[in-house]
């Protein structure tokens, strides 16, 4: 409830959550581009919040869109 207020998101975070679906408070949206700039929600994916390990690398720093 952030009525009233400005809140801050990653802009993966929140394509994230327009075009596929809201990510829990806290779960981590990652990449599976690797590319961190990357907004295309293809290539982006929530994982469990408890997840340390590195993103999968399906193509690692290879992104065209």
């Amino acid at each position: 409830s952030h009525q009233g207020k400005y809140i801050t998101l990653p802009a993966h975070r929140l394509a994230y959550g327009l075009f596929v679906a809201s990510p829990r408070p806290g779960q981590p949206v990652r990449h599976a581009c690797g590319n961190p700039a990357c907004i295309n929600p293809r290539h982006l994916f929530a994982s469990a919040p408890a997840a340390v390990s590195p993103a999968p690398t399906f193509g690692k720093g290879v992104c065209h869109g």
